[in-house]
């Protein structure tokens, strides 16, 4: 009796095991559309931001189909502000319209902060070299005194829309540089007193997913234990 009572806790507890992965699995609600994250961590001429990179990050989420919501978040450690930065959108630019989100406002910059959609490059060359690549869209940020910059972790959040937009399409590289987005930063404590940071270097792999094991597997473990017990008993 003992060892039947055995072998159906082992039944319950793998069809409990089964039961609950499965509906985890159905639980999970997987976002077709993630969010493109661009971060500017690496400086392609001129000063070096303190501390560690990224020293800015731009999150394109989207809304809904035509609508796209950009979150710029500054991680700035020190006295260093900044000037400008560029993205680039996959389409005429000119078409999208853009709104300045107060409710999203971090800091005390002066605002609001409005998205230009022009190309050029926006004075984000690479000391003279011509090598900051062509954007389409950037952010000026404001001057003035120091309590009225873009700096710290200021944070500053737009609604983009435009004709069948999606975040995706704010995921696109200059054919020359390779830039998905730049900016430039005033007072750096090293180097040239002021630099311009890009997302080179900063594509890192996701680290491999764990083995998580699947239903099926887990009703073999399960049957598999029951086998074991019966030929003991059978021994």
């Amino acid at each position: 009796m003992k060892m039947k009572s055995s072998i159906a806790m082992m039944l319950a507890v793998g069809a409990t095991a089964i039961a609950g992965v499965t509906s985890s699995a159905h639980a999970i609600v997987v976002n077709p559309l993630p969010p493109v994250v661009i971060d500017l961590c690496n400086v392609y001429t001129g000063g070096t931001p303190s501390g560690d990179a990224p020293w800015m990050t731009l999150t394109f989420t989207t809304i809904s189909t035509g609508t796209v919501d950009l979150k710029v978040a500054s991680d700035l450690k020190g006295s260093e502000d900044f000037m400008v930065v560029a993205f680039n959108f996959d389409g005429n630019a000119s078409t999208l319209a853009s709104v300045f989100n107060a409710a999203g406002k971090v800091g005390t910059y002066s605002s609001p902060l409005s998205i230009t959609t022009t190309s050029g490059h926006f004075g984000l060359d690479g000391a003279g070299t011509g090598d900051g690549g062509s954007f389409n869209m950037k952010i000026q940020f404001p001057n003035g005194k120091p309590s009225n910059r873009f700096d710290g972790t200021d944070v500053a959040e737009f609604t983009i829309t435009g004709a069948g937009i999606t975040a995706e399409d704010f995921d696109l590289a200059t054919t020359d540089t390779d830039r998905k987005a730049a900016a430039h930063v005033r007072n750096t404590p090293i180097g040239e007193g002021s630099g311009k940071i890009d997302d080179r270097c900063c594509d890192v792999p996701p680290p491999p997913a764990g083995n998580v094991p699947e239903p099926a597997s887990l009703g073999l473990l399960g049957l598999g234990a029951v086998g074991l017990l019966t030929r003991r008993r059978k021994v």
